[in-house]
């Protein structure tokens, strides 16, 4: 099953939810350096890492990561799941 648990349905095929990544970019940073022993911040802006090869390194790691610790709490995983209207909602109504 890997990393990818949370996952959309697009087209009739699973993908997983890009907003995962970018709530979860600090784990990443930290399992890419621990991992992998690369800055994924300097590796991105250089143009060297490529989505193709990013996906299959996040697909990757493994289950002791701190992305797949990110994404075992609960409340972490609630708050990316939220539409983005219920949280400009939330905004705009004084509750968030």
């Amino acid at each position: 099953m890997g990393l990818w648990n949370q996952q959309v349905e697009k087209h009739g095929k699973k993908r997983v939810d890009p907003r995962l990544l970018l709530w979860a970019w600090g784990p990443l940073e930290a399992d890419f350096k621990r991992f992998y022993n690369m800055d994924l911040l300097q590796e991105g802006l250089r143009d060297r890492l490529t989505w193709r090869k990013f996906t299959v390194l996040v697909r990757n790691l493994p289950m002791d990561s701190a992305y797949a610790r990110w994404l075992g709490n609960k409340e972490n995983r609630d708050l990316v799941e939220q539409s983005e209207d219920d949280i400009f909602d939330a905004i705009s109504s004084g509750r968030g």
